[in-house]
């Protein structure tokens, strides 16, 4: 990999180094769905008596001036009295002007990059660094070998002076996280007993956070009555950074419920998808999800939505909350059957909006959206918020190649024919074939007999600029489909050929329906075997087009196809309509001569099938001459 895409496509650069280590879940129950145990993070478990929060990373709003009733900027250094707690020795929370030192930074560690963009970063703040610690200049292990240094700081006692109902810690943040880690903020009354707050929010794993993050935890419920309290802030890191500037403590609104998710598809017992088939349409089971940001439990919630297409509304209702009484810093996750199934194509919005019995004091927000698109044949999970991440195999130590996929479930309502696997190759790919995999997931649970399986070679139209997809359709059986049940649920796979080349492939991120699979050796010990959890979506797409064709980049390039490939006992040539044959021949590897195929080919012939029996098992090379030049592809016979 060359490290000028160090910077643009930051978090990749440990990709194949702690995939390994990233949290990692059970596969959804999804009917029926063998679960299997998979690894867990390694980040620090929090004492069974505190609560988990999931904080609110937001524009902090604007509230006339709210006065603050205690707050550190920094500006005299890091503060007396309050404490390090570095496990390690090596990675302490210290104040700094500069930014990370590490070795993933924008100079590969050669120099400091920029600090925090916080409101008075000009006077210094506090910064995380394990990616410096861990660094091999500092005597520290380095790639695979980098630990995870737990590290923490805290305060001293904050006296606020008398209590308050509602209470909000807000602070500025810049940070760039890997390996699923809990970025934790804990409070307490006591300096014994903690409420852990997490604070990466929605930042993708691998992924640099806004510079600066503004966060908003509502501690109310934490701190109750009491006057004062105690901070504690850190993680359990092996690379990146974590900086903080100006924190303080304001006091909240009394009745404030937030909307934080809604969701257009039950992901519970199906998967949401971004695009959707016609022919593959169903009901619109609304998720809404609101916290209560305010000091006052908020009673008899109601939740209010509208399905509009192109900004015309099609449906609208209202539903209760599943909790009937939201107390403060409480949270609220409902699903709703609409009773609506889309009928047209076209850009659909849910919109849903959250009200309860007291006049909600900040109405901006209460209201949250959902996209998705219906379409004539695509189906996706992705939604086109192109983001680079990488799917590589390469030889290990002992020069064995292991064998790397990664896959998307698809379900279907009704039976349909598969005719292509549309792909958005990434531009850092430089493997020149993948394989295509379909598995019927209900049948097979183990996953380890594809009722499909396509050879496809690349070649340099294929591969997309930057973030601005090019679309590749690969065919399933030289278009002519496989036919998926209704009822049924498919897994639709793509991996490298074990030849030590990178595959990697345009994706947004929030899949949280947890669709993507990979395969490799990511278990204990490196066991290999199928695993989820991930939070990308790959643009790994399903077309039910009748009529699909391949890339035109791939037609002029290559002139031909094949199919099936693999194949047990024959297989199909087929020639670009407009292509003047010279010659076709079946090649070994070595580039002998096997089989002479010119005579087979005739005028306006377009499509010939060629048998195998008298060949040995093992990969061959197609050979076209044409007055257009030569074109050759590879043929596995099995």
């Amino acid at each position: 990999m060359k490290k000028s895409y160090l910077l643009a496509l930051g978090f990749l650069t440990v990709a194949t180094t702690v995939i390994g280590q990233q949290k990692l879940l059970t596969v959804p129950n999804h009917v029926g769905l063998e679960q299997k145990e998979l690894i867990q993070s390694s980040s620090e478990t929090p004492d069974s008596e505190a609560k988990m929060y999931r904080s609110i990373i937001q524009a902090l709003p604007n509230r006339g001036g709210v006065p603050t009733l205690w707050q550190e900027d920094f500006g005299g250094g890091f503060p007396n009295g309050w404490a390090v707690d570095d496990v390690s020795g090596i990675n302490p929370w210290k104040w700094s002007m500069d930014g990370s030192h590490g070795n993933f930074n924008s100079v590969n560690g050669a120099g400091y990059d920029d600090p925090i963009n916080s409101t008075t970063a000009g006077n210094g703040f506090l910064i995380n660094d394990p990616d410096s610690a861990n660094h091999f200049t500092y005597g520290q292990p380095s790639g695979t070998t980098y630990q995870y240094l737990e590290s923490y700081f805290a305060t001293t006692e904050i006296d606020l002076g008398a209590s308050y109902p509602s209470l909000l810690l807000e602070f500025e943040q810049s940070f760039r996280f890997n390996n699923g880690v809990d970025m934790v903020v804990q409070v307490s009354t006591d300096s014994t007993n903690w409420t852990d707050y997490t604070v990466q929010g929605n930042t993708a794993n691998n992924a640099a956070s806004a510079d600066p993050a503004l966060v908003s935890i509502n501690i109310s419920g934490t701190v109750g009555t009491s006057q004062t309290l105690f901070l504690r802030i850190g993680w359990s890191a092996r690379v990146y950074f974590w900086m903080i500037d100006d924190m303080r403590i304001v006091e909240g609104l009394g009745n404030d419920l937030a909307m934080t998710d809604v969701w257009h598809g039950d992901f519970i017992g199906d998967w949401e998808y971004q695009q959707i088939p016609l022919a593959q349409s169903q009901e619109i089971v609304i998720g809404a999800a609101c916290l209560n940001q305010g000091g006052t439990a908020q009673t008899n919630a109601i939740y209010s939505y509208d399905i509009s297409n192109g900004g015309t509304s099609l449906a609208s209702g209202t539903f209760p909350a599943e909790t009937n009484s939201i107390g403060s810093t409480g949270r609220d996750t409902t699903w709703y059957a609409t009773g609506f199934t889309p009928s047209d194509l076209g850009d659909y919005t849910v919109t849903v909006s959250v009200e309860a019995d007291a006049t909600d004091e900040l109405m901006s927000n209460n209201e949250g959206e959902s996209l998705f698109k219906m379409t004539n044949n695509i189906y996706a999970h992705d939604d086109e918020d192109n983001v680079e991440f990488q799917v590589s195999g390469g030889d290990n130590a002992s020069g064995v190649a292991n064998e790397y996929k990664i896959a998307l479930y698809y379900s279907t309502v009704a039976s349909g024919t598969l005719t292509a696997v549309q792909v958005a190759f990434a531009a850092n790919t430089t493997t020149e074939s993948c394989i295509v995999e379909v598995f019927d997931a209900i049948n097979d649970q183990s996953l380890s007999n594809p009722i499909v399986t396509e050879v496809y070679d690349l070649v340099s139209g294929d591969i997309s600029a930057g973030a601005v997809p090019t679309f590749v359709n690969i065919l399933i059986d030289g278009g002519d489909g496989v036919q998926l049940d209704a009822d049924g649920l498919y897994l639709i796979s793509i991996g490298n050929t074990g030849e030590g080349e990178d595959l990697w492939f345009l994706a947004s991120d929030g899949d949280e329906d947890r669709a993507q699979l990979r395969f490799g050796p990511f278990g204990v010990g490196n066991a290999i075997d199928w695993y989820t959890g991930y939070t990308t979506s790959p643009m790994i797409r399903a077309n039910f087009d009748p009529s699909v064709d391949v890339s035109e980049a791939a037609l002029a390039e290559k002139g031909f196809g094949i199919y099936p490939n693999p194949t047990t006992d024959n297989f199909t040539l087929v020639l670009d309509k407009n292509s003047n044959v010279q010659s076709v021949s079946l090649l070994s590897l070595e580039g002998k001569l096997i089989m002479d195929l010119t005579n087979m080919i005739t005028a306006g012939n377009q499509k010939v099938e060629i048998g195998t029996a008298n060949l040995a098992p093992g990969v061959y090379l197609v050979s076209v001459i044409s007055a257009d030049g030569i074109g050759t592809q590879k043929i596995v016979v099995q």
